[in-house]
C-alpha cells in the first residue's frame, strides 16, 4: 500500500519540500473564523464552537467551511447523547467528518495551516 503524501508544512519540517512537487494549486479562500449556523443549538453549538476553536489557530478555516463544522457538530452531539442508536452508516459518517475537520490525528496531518513566528526557521531565507 502506498504511502500518503506528506501535507507542505510537513515536508517543510522535514526538509524535503519541494515547490513544484508539493504546492498547493486549489483556490485559497481567505482565513476567517465561520459564523455558527443558526440551526445548531446546545450541545451541537458548543461543540461546534470548540471545533473552531481548535481550529482557528491553524487559520485554515474559512467562512465557507461553516456548514462542514456544523454538519460534523451536529452529529457527534447526537452521538454524545445516545452512542448506542447511531447507526453504522452514521458513524462511518462521523468517522469520515473527524478526519475532515482536523479532530483525528491523521486528519491533523493533512493540515497545512500558516506557519507562525516559532515555527519558521532563520536559516530558510538563504536557502531558497
Amino acid at each position: 500500500m502506498a504511502r500518503p503524501r506528506k501535507s507542505a508544512a510537513q515536508a517543510k519540517r522535514d526538509g524535503t519540500y519541494n515547490a513544484t512537487r508539493q504546492k498547493n494549486h486549489s483556490p485559497k479562500l481567505r482565513p476567517h473564523r465561520p459564523i455558527c449556523p443558526d440551526w445548531l443549538t446546545g450541545t451541537a453549538k458548543r461543540i461546534f464552537e470548540e471545533t473552531v476553536g481548535y481550529l482557528d489557530k491553524a487559520q485554515i478555516l474559512s467562512l465557507a467551511d461553516a456548514n462542514l463544522v456544523a454538519h460534523y457538530a451536529q452529529l457527534e452531539a447526537r452521538f454524545q447523547s445516545a452512542p448506542d442508536e447511531l447507526s453504522a452508516a452514521l458513524h462511518g459518517q462521523l468517522r469520515l467528518l473527524r478526519a475532515e475537520v482536523g479532530m483525528t490525528p491523521q486528519g491533523r496531518l493533512k493540515i497545512d495551516g500558516t506557519e507562525g513566528e516559532q515555527d519558521k526557521d532563520p536559516a530558510e531565507e538563504f536557502f531558497h
